[in-house]
């Protein structure tokens, strides 16, 4: 009787523990699916740090000790990097007036710390432990170290850069473009020495950034056209990425796409945004079309727009803005995922936008 009992209790036992398991399990994967269907994201928006629900469209501040203009990067120790300065009169989320500067801020005690003042760029490098700057007004470039709080000059001057970062892929090197030279020098953060010095001025070839750690991604004019290409920095070989008849005048990086920017020939004022494969770069696809309003006002009051912003928030996603170019009034902001091909707009006063993941 006392055996029949006791084998009773272990079968009882065994259920109740692979129910208990398949609630676990489904807790588990509702956890994780609910990290996949996040909606928030941290912003700068109207000078504050916070978070914003792309679903609700609702944003709650979290700091505004400083006037944040846009957030830059967050570091491995969780701090977040921003530029602090003034919009322009009239103009919130749009233009800012310099001086600018670059903090650290900690979110856990609400503290800041000023790191870099008078710059006019800034780079956030994809390891998260330097920041890069282009000096103001002499144009010279430093970088801070994030883990020692230093910083170590390079360049007096080095010119103009294109949209994309500066930072190899690896954070190991430094693309410095000078336009009016049109030499790019890499910089070796291993070594502190320049390991090549490139010259374009052949083609008259603009930098635009990083393709992946050996090339660069370059525009080259050609019979008043614009080109897209990849320039092999062992080589020193041009390589075009787009099909020369698409039209695609400019072009910035991700993970494993390359967007493109698409003049319409009939009608200079409108445009769409293109996508490619890294590995396939013939392959041109849409991915986004002017926003909606402004493509039915008329040819008169459309603004001639371009993009201010557009930065990649992770290896599927990327955030941009479109700029009004004479009054710098933001016209349209947005998250375009690049592997669902889907755009989401959001609030066009959003100067910043970071998974809440690159945080945790």
């Amino acid at each position: 009787m006392n055996a029949n009992r006791l084998m009773i209790v272990i079968i009882i036992t065994l259920i109740v523990s692979a129910s208990l398991a398949v609630f676990i399990n489904r807790g588990e994967n509702n956890i994780n699916t609910a990290k996949k269907e996040s909606y928030n994201y941290l912003v700068s928006l109207n000078g504050k740090i916070g978070i914003y629900n792309i679903k609700k469209q609702t944003f709650e501040s979290l700091y505004d000790d400083i006037y944040v203009s846009q957030i830059i990067g967050i570091t491995n120790n969780k701090e977040i990097v921003v530029i602090n300065a003034l919009p322009e009169k009239g103009v919130e989320g749009g233009s800012f007036q310099h001086p600018q500067k670059i903090y650290i801020v900690d979110l856990n005690n609400k503290s800041s710390r000023c790191l870099a003042k008078n710059f006019s760029k800034a780079y956030f490098s994809p390891d998260r432990g330097y920041v890069a700057y282009i000096t103001f007004p002499n144009g010279g470039l430093e970088y801070i170290n994030l883990r020692t709080i230093t910083t170590t000059h390079i360049a007096e001057s080095v010119g103009s850069f294109g949209l994309d970062n500066i930072w190899s892929p690896d954070s190991t090197k430094l693309a410095i473009a000078n336009a009016d030279s049109g030499r790019i020098s890499i910089y070796n953060m291993l070594t502190k020495q320049y390991d090549q010095c490139l010259s374009l001025n052949d083609r008259n070839a603009i930098y635009l950034g990083w393709f992946d750690k050996s090339h660069l991604l370059i525009k080259v004019p050609e019979a008043n056209r614009q080109y897209i290409a990849f320039y092999n920095i062992n080589s020193k070989k041009i390589k075009y990425l787009f099909n020369k008849e698409s039209d695609i005048y400019n072009a910035v990086c991700t993970k494993n796409s390359i967007i493109g920017f698409k003049i319409n020939p009939q009608d200079p004022r409108k445009w769409n945004i293109v996508i490619s494969p890294k590995t396939i770069p013939d392959s041109v696809s849409n991915l986004l079309s002017i926003p909606s309003g402004l493509d039915q006002a008329s040819k008169g009051e459309r603004p001639f727009m371009f993009v201010s912003q557009y930065t990649p928030i992770s290896d599927s996603k990327m955030f941009y803005r479109l700029l009004e170019s004479e009054t710098y009034q933001p016209l349209y902001c947005g998250i375009i995922d690049v592997d669902a091909h889907t755009t989401i707009e959001i609030d066009k006063a959003i100067t910043s936008l970071f998974e809440l993941d690159s945080r945790q």
